[in-house]
């Protein structure tokens, strides 16, 4: 269920133009600010699941940019592989394409895989990373959150044959069902400070959680009490929001 609350209004909007599509994105912020978060939804959402976040993190001081993936929300699917990775190469893409040369991805569940996908890929354009709840292989997620979407995953995919709704269904399914595909051992060399977000009542598995959390050389786990995986939805948020924000005062300077 999406959260109605509307937050406040942007400075700008607009679509940033990659080789195949165009990203949609929201930007909350001037380029005075010394910090920008990059703000990445979860699987089959768009910006609007960060509602809570956006007021609340610009407040604070911080430039935020919301970017829907490419497939979601109001961007373009585009013709290149729908793909975990290539998420995150187009985040980085954006950040070049909006001139910032250095931000903190704040991502949400596939939103998190991209944010260490981006930190394994460009460490030099990431000064630190959350992730909440994010997922190295599908098997990260319990059975009771995986298991519906492996038995959705082939009929839709057979219908997307003829149906071009499906098989775009079927595309964004499939970065649950057959990705991501992070080794652990690519987490070991990320050198950035990086904070691992948690629900008590997670549908990603609290050892894989604290497993990402302990590969990570500066990472730090925080799991909230009796919270469900949507940390950043009520009545959770503002609990979520204060530890990334204690978070981020911590490590940047």
């Amino acid at each position: 269920m999406t959260d109605q609350f509307v937050p406040i209004p942007p400075v700008r909007t607009g679509y940033l133009k990659l080789a195949d599509t165009s990203l949609y994105y929201r930007d909350y912020g001037e380029d005075t600010a010394r910090h920008t978060l990059l703000l990445l939804h979860g699987n089959g959402e768009s910006w609007h699941c960060f509602a809570r976040q956006v007021g609340p993190f610009s407040e604070a001081g911080y430039r935020v940019i919301t970017l829907d993936s490419r497939g979601h929300g109001s961007s373009g699917r585009g013709s290149l592989p729908m793909t975990p990775q290539q998420l995150a190469a187009d985040a980085l893409d954006a950040l070049t394409l909006l001139g910032i040369s250095k931000a903190v991805p704040v991502g949400f569940s596939d939103g998190g895989n991209l944010a260490l996908l981006m930190g394994i890929l460009r460490p030099d354009a990431i000064e630190a990373l959350v992730a909440a709840g994010p997922n190295l292989v599908p098997a990260g997620a319990k059975l009771s959150a995986q298991l519906p979407c492996e038995l959705l995953y082939p009929p839709l995919r057979l219908i997307g044959r003829r149906i071009p709704a499906a098989a775009h269904r079927a595309d964004v399914l499939g970065l649950m069902v057959d990705q991501p595909q992070i080794p652990f051992d690519a987490l070991y060399q990320l050198q950035l400070p990086a904070l691992i977000l948690g629900g008590e009542r997670d549908m990603i598995r609290p050892g894989h959680l604290c497993h990402i959390a302990q590969a990570l050389p500066m990472g730090r786990l925080s799991v909230l009490p009796r919270a469900s995986h949507f940390v950043f939805r009520e009545p959770w948020a503002e609990e979520a929001n204060r530890r990334v924000l204690a978070f981020l005062r911590q490590v940047l300077r």
